[in-house]
């Protein structure tokens, strides 16, 4: 019998970073689950406390790019582009046993934009407002995917 337990910040780093490696394995089993089961096409990020991204797509890893692509401007604004260039550039790290390296790192420039920022090296209020406009965009087109989705699912039964 599972017993609940109490959601709260753990305090321990290194039970924390466990915890998190955990959580993290079983978000991705559960997606892969739900994609096999359902037959949706499901993409997972993932950030960690430090801010290193984690990527998943079902039902193969390469779709990942398609999955993201109705969600994210095709053409970057100007100052986009120009935050992008600032920042230093981090590594898209995947989790899954297939290869996908290729279509993780062809993201296109709004999506990466997003992936890179370095909240903690940032000085500039503009670019940190850029960021939340560009975080509450994906937000609300996910959103609008996601009852489109249901929507269709409900419809085909």
């Amino acid at each position: 019998m599972k017993r609940k337990i109490a959601i709260e910040k753990i305090e321990d780093k290194q039970r924390r970073l466990v915890s998190f490696s955990k959580r993290k394995s079983g978000l991705f089993n559960k997606a892969k689950q739900l994609s096999h089961l359902t037959g949706a096409q499901i993409a997972v990020i993932i950030l960690s406390e430090t801010g290193r991204p984690y990527v998943q797509a079902s039902p193969t890893p390469s779709s990942f790019e398609s999955l993201i692509a109705p969600f994210v401007s095709s053409s970057p604004s100007t100052s986009t582009t120009e935050a992008t260039h600032e920042m230093t550039s981090s590594t898209t790290e995947t989790e899954t046993s297939t290869t996908q390296g290729e279509d993780v790192f062809s993201l296109n420039d709004s999506l990466r934009y997003l992936l890179e920022f370095d909240v903690e090296n940032c000085n500039d209020l503009k670019e940190l407002e850029a960021l939340k406009k560009k975080l509450e965009e994906t937000r609300k087109r996910t959103a609008v995917a996601l009852d489109l989705s249901v929507a269709e699912y409900l419809l085909s039964d």
